[in-house]
């Protein structure tokens, strides 16, 4: 904290600075929760930062009680930091390209994604996988605006050339399956972000 202080100090708003609060869970019992820290850190002047608890999606099952509970949440969590407006919320942690898509209908054009694994894994290799990743949220915007403005609840699933390159990642030896925003919310109460927004 004293590190972002100082450089808030010195050099105003001029860095964007970004935090992964690895301590966020383990002084969660000294300091009541872990969000605590994570306030600390955007008070200090942190830019972007990852809160945890991001929302997740089953890929092998559909949504089940306890999974849609937990998405409800991490929404919620997601939608606090947004409307705060002092520190965007970054989408990381084992995400994958095929999660990107549900993942923009659900939070929105306003949190960044840290994406280590959905670039590094590409067959092809990190470049065409930074690509994929640039695509597949680009098609994700622009379905969710096409729904909005047809005032659809979700936007349409994402071009076949997609899904089929999303598909061929392999994680822990499976393929990395797409998660199509229908999947999330016809078995969720959570509503699309531009729908929690109007």
């Amino acid at each position: 904290m004293s590190a972002v202080q100082g450089i808030r100090r010195e050099l105003g708003d001029r860095p964007i600075i970004t935090s992964y609060p690895l301590l966020r869970s383990k002084l969660s019992k000294y300091l009541g929760s872990s969000d605590f820290w994570v306030d600390l850190l955007s008070l200090s002047g942190v830019d972007i930062i990852y809160p945890g608890n991001r929302p997740t999606f089953q890929e092998f099952r559909s949504v089940g009680g306890d999974s849609a509970r937990g998405l409800r949440s991490s929404t919620q969590r997601y939608d606090k930091y947004v409307s705060e407006g002092e520190t965007m919320p970054t989408y990381a942690a084992g995400v994958h390209p095929g999660h990107l898509h549900a993942c923009y209908e659900l939070l929105g054009p306003d949190v960044a994604y840290f994406l280590g694994g959905s670039i590094a894994l590409h067959p092809k290799g990190p470049g065409a996988g930074a690509k994929l990743c640039v695509d597949v949220l680009g098609e994700a915007r622009n379905r969710a605006r096409h729904a909005r403005d047809g005032d659809k609840p979700y936007g349409a699933a994402l071009s076949a050339r997609l899904i089929t390159e999303i598909e061929s990642y392999k994680i822990n030896g499976l393929p990395a399956n797409y998660v199509p925003p229908e999947n999330i919310f016809a078995e969720s109460s959570v509503q699309p972000f531009y729908r929690r927004q109007s």
